[in-house]
């Protein structure tokens, strides 16, 4: 089913590793070779062999549209949603798309082939969200409630909305899937210019304006 290795254990071909017998366990996983060579009775463990699906989690709101640089933090997110569209097809996983803001804007159940890596990849040029705000806790609530396969979630985004990991959720959906963050950053957001006088800030999301004396950070 390609060459990736789940992260989670149970009967497949992989082997991970062996332990002693536990009573009720399916004696059908005793390992006899192991059991003579070590004189006791050892169960064979491996890597639990499952449909592969992926799915990508990205955040469409305002702040992905800010940029510094060559390319705004949405063109970012678009390169990186096509490296992995197009590794996950190359691996013959079934990908999905999650795209979010402070609601969900679109979702894609998990399919197979190169025709599902490029419907996924439009939306994701042509996509216009309704809604311009960030809440992470919308798509991982989503998530938990929706998905019954385990699966690699590549979760897209700048995380300036706060640290996740404290949400019941965002823990449970690690528990039952490989969950991977991909952070998304510009470089002015984390330090302001060296000059002096005044700059005037605004929040894309939220709106606010705000005047910080740049002389201050000198």
């Amino acid at each position: 089913i390609g060459s990736y290795t789940s992260p989670f254990k149970g009967v497949g071909f992989d082997f991970w590793e062996h332990r002693r017998y536990q009573p009720g366990e399916d004696v059908r996983r005793i390992d006899w070779n192991a059991t003579a060579r070590l004189g006791q009775i050892h169960v064979k463990l491996d890597h639990a062999e499952r449909e592969m699906n992926a799915l990508l989690v990205v955040d469409l709101s305002r702040s992905m549209e800010f940029t510094s640089q060559r390319l705004t933090k949405r063109e970012l997110l678009l390169r990186v949603a096509g490296c992995l569209a197009f590794s996950a097809v190359a691996a013959q996983m079934h990908l999905g798309m999650l795209a979010f803001t402070d609601r969900v804007e679109a979702y894609l159940p998990p399919r197979q082939g190169r025709r599902q890596a490029w419907r996924i990849l439009q939306y994701l040029w042509e996509a216009r969200p309704q809604s311009g705000g960030t809440d992470l806790g919308v798509p991982i609530q989503f998530l938990t409630q929706r998905l019954r396969k385990t699966t690699l979630l590549f979760l897209v985004s700048d995380f300036l909305e706060g640290d996740v990991t404290s949400l019941a959720d965002f823990q449970l959906l690690g528990h039952h899937h490989d969950l991977v963050p991909i952070v998304v950053r510009d470089p002015l957001e984390e330090t302001l210019l060296k000059a002096r006088g005044h700059v005037r800030l605004r929040d894309l999301e939220a709106g606010e304006e705000q005047v910080i004396s740049l002389s201050a950070w000198n």
